[in-house]
């Protein structure tokens, strides 16, 4: 059960780069998005994702150009991808956003430059989107757009970590060809405002290829103004940013050492270029290892807190879709982030802070871990009590009925939180370290 918490980690861990745009941006009226320019295409998603905000992709008119529009996170990069694969004549990516995860941006602009597309920013490309827009071969910004640039904060947004995440990106963007006193006026722009470069700046530094495109850019399909997909607000206002945070700050005081070994796992790949998808689970498997140990010495409340969530999301995924409850090796990666996206935001608000406790209540109280051989025959005896209610065979066998295996884990969760105490601690502990099958 914990590897599955391996997409929170993944997400609370990665260094965002959106903020609360500066006041002394230029106002734009907001207005809504139309319908795609081809609507038979087949291009569009939609990824809401806390703070970030959601995101959609656009196949623009003449089919050789797409356009990506709102945050950047999530399964930003695995719509992008799908959307090149199914218009293999596509040459220009139009990016209009606000930001969002910086890792993300960074997995983006390396299939961007992969593919040798043309980066254009129509009217707004800030912060992490900035970092996708260098991916470009060739990059152009319209009149009077903007491309704005600041800091990134680091995984606990202290003074080290930050200035860790500053030298990451600084030698990211210098290997891509930025002139380095750009680079360094971007990377220590406070990350709760934004730098806005003339065109004149942007040339010098080598950030954009030219003032002018030979290239006919396609008119945007939200027309003049910024449409209201594109969210501008502070991510230290949002819950489920706050309960990341909290997280992170647990399992730095839990494991100082792990932490550090985290933060420089992450950072180095970054600065290498290198950050990918195996890159983000390496990074998830060094924090399940704190995760793991927490669990085995944390307070029942704190775990019981965490099975009630899993509870919710199990009945919930068992309606959207069973088979990533279940964990069917047939599951793709873009169906288990569309199955997750559509969970509410309160329940993986609840989840994080659970974890929050876990790790807290362990490190400040830890319990004696559980005798897995006592869990293992309390296990026993709950399943011959639920004989009559759980056929087992759908729980050894899964893929046989994805919907009623799923449903199975919650009466099963449901039966161990109502055990006495002592056996419901031993049991929920073990259950969650993986112990019990």
């Amino acid at each position: 059960m914990v590897a599955g918490l391996f997409g929170l980690l993944i997400a609370a861990a990665a260094p965002s780069g959106a903020a609360q745009l500066a006041p002394t941006l230029p106002p734009v009226p907001p207005i809504e998005i139309r319908s795609p320019l081809t609507p038979d295409s087949g291009i569009r998603s939609v990824d809401p994702d806390s703070w970030i905000g959601p995101h959609v992709i656009h196949l623009m008119v003449g089919g050789t150009q797409l356009e990506y529009i709102g945050g950047i996170s999530g399964s930003a990069t695995s719509d992008l991808a799908r959307a090149l694969d199914d218009n293999r004549n596509i040459r220009v990516l139009q990016l209009t956003s606000q930001g969002g995860d910086a890792l993300v941006a960074m997995q983006m602009e390396r299939l961007v430059r992969s593919r040798g597309l043309v980066t254009y920013v129509p009217r707004l490309c800030a912060s992490a989107c900035a970092f996708v827009f260098l991916g470009g071969k060739e990059r152009y910004v319209g009149l009077g757009a903007q491309l704005a640039f600041h800091a990134a904060a680091g995984l606990d947004e202290s003074p080290a970590a930050t200035a860790r995440i500053a030298a990451a990106l600084k030698s990211w963007m210098l290997d891509r060809g930025v002139a380095p006193a750009f680079v360094d006026r971007a990377v220590s722009t406070p990350h709760t405002t934004v730098w806005v470069p003339t065109s004149d700046e942007l040339l010098q530094a080598r950030v954009i290829t030219a003032l002018t495109s030979p290239l006919p850019f396609a008119e945007p399909g939200f027309g003049p103004g910024i449409p209201d997909l594109v969210k501008q607000g502070a991510p230290q206002s949002d819950p489920l940013y706050l309960a990341n945070q909290k997280l992170l700050l647990a399992m730095r005081t839990a494991d100082p050492a792990s932490f550090d070994q985290l933060e420089s796992q992450l950072y180095d790949s970054m600065q290498a270029g290198r950050y990918d998808w195996m890159h983000a689970i390496s990074v998830a498997r060094l924090a399940d290892v704190v995760l793991r140990r927490s669990i085995a010495v944390a307070d029942d409340e704190a775990v019981a807190n965490l099975v009630s969530a899993s509870i919710e999301k199990y009945e919930r995924l068992a309606k959207i879709d069973p088979a990533v409850c279940v964990k069917l090796p047939s599951v793709t990666r873009s169906q288990k982030e569309a199955a997750m996206a559509a969970l509410p935001a309160d329940l993986v608000i609840r989840e994080i802070s659970a974890l929050a406790r876990i790790v807290e209540s362990g490190t400040a109280h830890p319990q004696p871990p559980p005798s897995l051989d006592e869990a293992k025959a309390t296990y026993k005896v709950l399943l011959h009590d639920l004989a009559n209610v759980v056929d087992g065979k759908y729980l050894l066998q899964p893929a046989l009925d994805p919907a009623r295996a799923c449903s199975y884990r919650s009466v099963i969760l449901k039966a161990m939180l109502a055990r006495g105490a002592h056996d419901r601690s031993v049991l929920l502990r073990a259950m969650m370290l993986g112990e019990l099958s």
